[in-house]
């Protein structure tokens, strides 16, 4: 399901946590709903030792389908409240119960950090993310899900990729550290494992997570290597609204941010 080849409502995403983050998910549901959004990506306790129940997959489950929703992905915890371990014991529980819950909403994909810093120990960074890559794919196997690692370190993005086959590992290109980076040639290298999407913009300097077209990240050629991915389902806005906004009138700015940028893929 290319982007491409789909009318933009067929497309649109957005992350759960672009505003009131971990609070009751059905007013941002409705929001996002109304705004013209059709997919989601599940970031809700991302850094958060917290566990799904079999109930609150359920219940998110039936706001999605009221709500004329579709949740395909979801973001993998990579740190837990200040005070708690994270061991690769837990990391690897925590993200098999998301694996259950993104599973239980209709979903197959995991995004995931390596390393997390907490487990980083003496070791180098390869050695670590091998580590739990080889700690979490068994799990993910055994649930149907799909994981992608999301860019942060592009020669270890690299390693990665020169290690396990697409199979095992495909990408998340999060555009607002590519513009921070200017790596956007990892992105033209592996477009072909590329499956979710964290588009935003900044000015080159620290993660703002603005609308797209407020920064200096090159979104032309951001689209047009998008267009070439033949993985990619949605385009998802990994935006955060951090001011006193109303949030429907927000919501409906983001989806046209969506919007032009979604010209330049179609141009």
């Amino acid at each position: 399901m290319n982007p491409q080849a789909l009318p933009l409502c067929q497309t649109a995403s957005i992350t759960t946590d672009a505003y009131d983050v971990n609070t009751d998910i059905e007013p941002r549901l409705r929001v996002f709903s109304e705004a013209g959004f059709r997919f989601l990506h599940w970031c809700d306790h991302w850094v958060s030792a917290h566990k799904y129940s079999d109930e609150e997959t359920a219940r998110t489950k039936g706001l999605l389908d009221r709500y004329g929703l579709v949740c395909t992905d979801i973001h993998g915890v990579c740190a837990v409240e200040e005070g708690e371990t994270l061991s690769l014991t837990c990391w690897v529980e925590l993200n098999a119960n998301r694996m259950d819950f993104i599973r239980g909403l209709g979903g197959d994909a995991i995004v995931i950090h390596l390393p997390v810093p907490a487990l980083a120990g003496a070791a180098t960074e390869f050695e670590v993310a091998r580590e739990m890559t080889d700690a979490l794919l068994p799990e993910a196997r055994a649930r149907g899900v799909q994981v992608a690692v999301e860019n942060g370190n592009a020669s270890l993005i690299r390693e990665l990729f020169n290690a396990y086959p697409p199979e095992d590992l495909l990408f998340c290109l999060d555009a607002g550290h590519s513009n921070m980076a200017g790596d956007l040639d990892t992105l033209e290298t592996f477009v072909d494992r590329l499956l979710v999407v964290h588009l935003h913009d900044n000015h080159g300097n620290s993660d703002e997570h603005d609308l797209p077209g407020t920064g200096t990240t090159d979104w032309p050629r951001v689209m047009a290597l998008l267009g070439r991915a033949p993985l990619l389902r949605t385009l998802n806005l990994e935006v955060g609204l951090r001011t006193d906004e109303d949030r429907p009138t927000w919501a409906r700015r983001a989806y046209a941010s969506l919007v032009q940028i979604r010209q330049m893929l179609d141009g």
